[in-house]
C-alpha cells in the first residue's frame, strides 16, 4: 500500500509543479502563451502601421502605438495609427489627384485594412474626385479661352466689315438721294 500511496503523491505533486512550473525565463507555461500572443499582435500592429508609414511618403507622419505590458515585463503593441494628411492642395487640382492616389494606397497598404482604413481610402477618393472635376472645369474655361482669343481677330474683323457695309449703304443710300435731289 504505500508503494501505491507514494506513487499518488508523486502524481500529485507532479501535477501540482506543472501547474506552477516556471520555466528558465520564470514564466509559467499560461504566461508563456501570453508572451507569444502578444510578440504575434506587435509583429501584426507593427508591420501594419509601418505600411501606411511607407507608402504614405511625406503626407504620413510616424506609427504611433497603443502598448500592453506582458508578464515577461516587456511592452508589446496591440494597436497602432498613422496620421495621414488627406486635405486637397489648395489650388491645385494635379497635385491633389496625385496626393490623393498616395494617401489611398497608404491607407490600403497594410495586408488586412481596417474599417478606419478604408474610410480614410474613401475619403481620398472623394478629394480625387473633387479634383477631377476642378481640373475639367479649369480646362473647359481655359479652351473656352483659347476659343475667344482665335475667335478675337475674326470677329474684330467681322464687325469692322458690318461697319464698312453700312457706311457703304448709308452712302449709297445718300447719294441715290443725293442724285434724284439733283435731278429734280
Amino acid at each position: 500500500m504505500s508503494q501505491s500511496s507514494g506513487l499518488g503523491d508523486r502524481a500529485r505533486e507532479a501535477l501540482l509543479e506543472s501547474a506552477s512550473e516556471t520555466g528558465p525565463d520564470g514564466l509559467s507555461a499560461d504566461e508563456r502563451q501570453l508572451v507569444e500572443q502578444l510578440r504575434a499582435r506587435d509583429r501584426e500592429v507593427r508591420n501594419h502601421e509601418e505600411a501606411h508609414a511607407r507608402v504614405g511618403g511625406q503626407y504620413a507622419g510616424a506609427p504611433s502605438y497603443d502598448l500592453q505590458a506582458g508578464p515577461d515585463g516587456r511592452s508589446y503593441a496591440i494597436g497602432g495609427s498613422v496620421p495621414i494628411d488627406v486635405s486637397p492642395v489648395r489650388g491645385d487640382p494635379e497635385a491633389t489627384i496625385v496626393k490623393m492616389e498616395v494617401v489611398k494606397a497608404a491607407a490600403l497598404a497594410p495586408a488586412k485594412p481596417s474599417a478606419a482604413d478604408r474610410n480614410i481610402a474613401a475619403l481620398a477618393d472623394a478629394n480625387r474626385l473633387e479634383a477631377l472635376a476642378q481640373l475639367a472645369s479649369q480646362r473647359r474655361q481655359s479652351r473656352e479661352a483659347d476659343a475667344d482669343d482665335a475667335r478675337g481677330p475674326l470677329v474684330a474683323a467681322a464687325e469692322a466689315l458690318t461697319r464698312m457695309a453700312r457706311l457703304l449703304s448709308d452712302g449709297v443710300d445718300m447719294i441715290g438721294r443725293g442724285v434724284v435731289d439733283q435731278a429734280v
